[in-house]
């Protein structure tokens, strides 16, 4: 679920715009049929795979070239940004020492970040495996903001009455914005849910 084709095309910006309009399995779909077409012409010695093929994908690049134009690009003030995503093994990240761990290397990442310029910075989700308030994600984020002049979002638990969430946060000026937090409401399908679980269940016990 986390795979998708689409991912590869993050360079090709004329056919990765094309993901406006449908979505990204639109974008990994198409890929897939403009390659079955290629290689049923191929096999078959077919002049009409070929055009279809082409066809295929001139419409994904028309799309694309479309969401180009249609891109914002203002002339407001320029801010530059940067996504961290540190290197951290999973029996790393959830064992007794995975919370330190994690904060020693967002902390080492986001002091490189700001050296090159980043006023705002972003970590994944649940980079901290734990509730937001932890005292270890705590004390890391709030330093860190205390420390330099950014706004920082990172991915974190929060746990109520209802439910559990994997929740985005907000944090500048060393505090943490505990009254806004951004829910994660899109999940994985078959990567972080099963999509009918009632009637799989009951086909394939």
């Amino acid at each position: 679920p986390w795979g998708r084709l689409s991912i590869g095309q993050v360079e090709n910006s004329f056919i990765l715009c094309s993901v406006s309009f449908f979505g990204s399995y639109f974008l990994s779909f198409a890929i897939v049929l403009v390659n079955a077409l290629i290689v049923y012409a191929l096999l078959h010695k077919r002049n009409l795979g070929y055009a279809a093929a082409a066809s295929s994908f001139a419409f994904v690049l028309l799309l694309g070239i479309i969401g180009n134009l249609l891109t914002y690009t203002g002339d407001g003030e320029t801010v530059k940004a940067a996504a961290i995503q540190g290197n951290m093994a999973s029996q790393e990240k959830w064992s007794a020492d995975g919370m330190q761990i994690a904060a020693d290397i967002y902390t080492r990442i986001t002091d490189e970040a700001v050296a090159e310029g980043a006023q705002i910075v972003v970590w994944p989700e649940s980079v901290f495996p734990a509730s937001v308030e932890n005292k270890v994600a705590v004390r890391c984020v709030t330093s860190l903001t205390s420390k330099y002049d950014i706004e920082l979002f990172y991915g974190t638990l929060v746990y109520d009455d209802r439910d559990n969430y994997n929740a985005m946060v907000h944090a500048s000026g060393g505090e943490i914005t505990f009254d806004n937090m951004y829910y994660k409401r899109h999940l994985v399908p078959f990567g972080e849910y099963v999509p009918y679980r009632d009637f799989i269940r009951v086909v394939f016990p």
